[in-house]
């Protein structure tokens, strides 16, 4: 019995089997939970100060736990820098901005860029004077493409 057991032991722990990886370079529609959490917490971050009378964006990482959407971590930038590449894991970002400039109406280039580059989905929240915006961005159909997201996390018709 006792030789039993010490094969037991000496015999080599097979690994499970890997889950497949998610594939966030897909061409399939954002996660519809992702877009209804980024309508939600997004706006909230957006006006939160970071300390003093410095202004910032602020950018969130949403992933899943067990199935459930998650923030996964949190950053804030100074208005105007690149988003960060994004960590392993990681589904959707969030980035609140404050409309600095009349007009702005919609995505940058820089926000397209980041999405055609790591091909995940990007909430974009816009705060101005008693009004926000919401985007998401996505790579969808082969490009990127963006449309509106209400402030239920109802989403618009896709533009270019």
């Amino acid at each position: 019995m006792w030789v039993a057991a010490l094969l037991a032991l000496a015999a080599p722990e097979v690994p499970p089997p890997a889950p497949p990886p998610i594939d966030a370079a897909s061409d399939a529609l954002p996660a519809e939970d992702l877009r209804m959490m980024a309508a939600t917490i997004g706006p909230l971050t957006a006006t939160q100060p970071i300390g003093g009378d410095a202004k910032a964006d602020k950018i969130l990482l949403l992933g899943r736990q067990n199935g459930t959407p998650v923030v996964s971590g949190m950053m804030a930038v100074p208005p105007g820098d690149a988003t960060p590449a994004p960590v392993k894991g990681t589904l959707a970002i969030v980035r609140s901005r404050e409309r600095t400039k009349k007009g702005q109406a919609g995505p940058l280039p820089a926000d397209r860029d980041f999405v055609a580059a790591h091909r995940l989905p990007l909430y974009l929240i816009l705060v101005g004077k008693g009004s926000t915006q919401i985007w998401e961005l996505a790579w969808y159909e082969g490009r990127v493409r963006h449309r509106p997201v209400n402030n239920k996390g109802a989403a618009g018709p896709w533009l270019d």
